[in-house]
């Protein structure tokens, strides 16, 4: 089981960071800031993944605190990032096929990353309940890039209030999962440290 669990983490870290270098790809090919900031914020997110799952670290607790920063700088940019297109514009085109099965992968990955924090709430095991709240921090934001999408194919008028504002709202709730994860680690060092915490 552990080494499923651990292969399954490995495959989710590059998955991340090779997602989102596709799409800083694609934002240079087609000057899009939209997957630029996309694109970051998976890197991002993928290397706080790679650091839950390394062996070499030198301990737990200061692995959980880059991952609990890592996750709550990347959010917040995301905000800064959609209050910008709040202002400025912030639009994006898709067909509606390919918008719905935008819609369609979010909220299949929301309702199994909420289930995973609700199970991990009853396991002693931290790592694990680390990788769970990163899945529901990544849920949140992909859910706001399917609210672009949906509006891109529904209407031609401008949906930049719109779009800013579901941005803001799902890099804040994962910023406070960030700051969650920042409080209730330091909360628990000693536990940690002593590999009996409980997250």
């Amino acid at each position: 089981m552990k080494i499923k669990k651990g292969i399954i983490q490995k495959i989710s870290y590059k998955k991340s960071i090779g997602w989102g270098i596709c799409k800083v790809i694609l934002a240079a090919l087609f000057r899009s800031v939209l997957f630029s900031i996309s694109g970051f914020y998976h890197i991002a997110i993928g290397v706080a993944r790679r650091e839950n799952v390394k062996k070499n670290r030198k301990t737990d607790f200061e692995s959980y605190i880059f991952i609990s920063l890592v996750t709550i700088i990347a959010s917040i940019i995301y905000v800064i990032y959609s209050l910008y297109g709040y202002f400025n514009g912030l639009n994006a085109n898709y067909h509606m096929y390919i918008a719905i099965g935008i819609a369609t992968v979010s909220f299949t990955d929301l309702t199994l990353a909420v289930i995973g924090v609700v199970k991990t709430r009853k396991r002693n095991d931290m790592q694990t309940r680390i990788d769970k709240l990163i899945n529901l921090v990544t849920s949140l934001i992909s859910l706001s890039l399917t609210q672009m999408a949906i509006l891109s194919f529904t209407t031609n008028s401008d949906m930049s209030i719109y779009n800013g504002t579901g941005g803001m709202i799902m890099g804040g709730l994962a910023s406070i999962i960030g700051i969650y994860m920042l409080i209730y680690v330091i909360k628990n060092k000693n536990n940690i440290l002593n590999k009996k915490g409980e997250l």
